[in-house]
């Protein structure tokens, strides 16, 4: 039995996160992701299933203005941040201003996780309003607490997401640092103190379990003598191999995790420096500047996802530019092209080697 109406699910990814949820009330009770309202452009606001992770750090005439958060009706919005489609949108124009990939600097014990080092390296964002990875994982929670109660708890308070129950995902591999510090950003933005951390892979399985019914597809071979799966959870920061054992007792599979993979920061962001780099060489002889490199990045993310996401006939080309390197406002900008062919052997052989089976790494 469930103690709150709902039982709510996040999942705080590098790239987007997610909220979905159950009714603890209906007859047979299924996951349902919920649209999360978000500032898309000045004055408009949408809502989306994916929240994209990252927070746009406004300029000082902007801050001033007010104008950049969710006006909440439950309570009052942060001032001179904005999170989701917004900040994402800026990584084309002003980049040195978003935060992004927060969830991999959470992970990654060589630095202090609380140390205000956010945006990395920008040079436009003063050092008083840089942020965390702890802080900014918690600017993602937040908005989608405010989300959350700004949809079901209008008119019943007892529905706000502070007095549900709610598990956050995070990758299988994350150390008790890690995870300690995902339970602060929860703390820090609202959360009820009960939360719960369920490794990814874990709840991916579940979820296929869930959707596919395949509690009577798998009970034959977990009868006979147990059924191993393999979990690959590929994301945007990290990559997880998870190995669980399914077995039938009384009717009932139970689920058992038997194996994980070391931590591996390796994910969609890898992929989207690789083609930068490769671009890079045809940029420039030598090393773009940070604003130039983040730019480039940025024009790699959408041009991985564009050639994963659409097929084409033929050696398709495509042309990315950068701004100029002169400080003047009439600098040239660079332009450099790539065609489909070179990006997916980058993507296919640079990560994943046609090898035998008895090679080592």
């Amino acid at each position: 039995m469930a103690s709150s109406r709902f039982l709510i699910g996040i999942d705080l990814g590098t790239t987007n996160s997610a909220l979905s949820f159950i009714d603890s009330l209906e007859a047979r009770p299924v996951s349902r992701v919920m649209s999360v309202l978000q500032y898309s452009a000045p004055g408009r606001l949408e809502e989306r299933t994916a929240l994209p992770s990252c927070c746009y750090v406004a300029a000082p005439d902007e801050e001033k203005r007010k104008t950049l958060e969710v006006e909440w009706s439950l309570e009052k919005g942060e001032v001179g941040f904005a999170v989701g489609i917004y900040a994402y949108n800026q990584l084309a124009s002003q980049p040195a201003r978003v935060v992004q990939s927060a969830k991999s600097w959470l992970s990654c014990s060589k630095i202090d996780r609380e140390a205000p080092i956010l945006p990395w390296a920008s040079p436009l964002v003063e050092s008083s309003r840089k942020m965390s990875p702890i802080e900014a994982s918690s600017k993602y929670l937040n908005h989608m607490r405010r989300a959350w109660n700004e949809a079901m708890a209008k008119h019943e308070p007892a529905y706000r997401l502070e007095q549900q129950e709610v598990v956050i995902t995070v990758p299988a591999s994350f150390d008790e640092a890690a995870q300690r510090a995902t339970l602060q950003a929860a703390r820090e933005a609202g959360f009820p103190q009960g939360v719960r951390l369920l490794e990814e892979p874990q709840a991916a399985f579940y979820h296929w379990l869930e959707q596919h019914e395949a509690g009577k597809n798998l009970a034959a071979p977990a009868k006979r003598d147990g059924l191993t799966v393999l979990i690959c959870d590929i994301g945007g920061g990290t990559t997880d191999l998870s190995l669980f054992r399914v077995l039938l007792r009384e009717g009932q599979a139970e689920v058992e995790r038997i194996a994980v993979s070391d931590h591996l920061l390796l994910g969609g962001d890898n992929i989207d420096l690789t083609i930068a780099h490769e671009l890079e060489k045809k940029l420039t002889q030598d090393k773009l500047n940070p604003q130039q490199w983040t730019h480039l990045v940025f024009q790699s993310r959408l041009l991985k996802e564009k050639v994963l996401t659409e097929r084409s006939v033929g050696d398709e080309e495509f042309f990315v530019s950068i701004p100029g390197s002169g400080s003047s406002l009439l600098a040239s900008s660079e332009s450099a092209s790539i065609n489909r062919g070179t990006i997916e052997r980058l993507l296919l052989e640079g990560f994943f080697p046609f090898c035998s089976v008895d090679e080592k790494p």
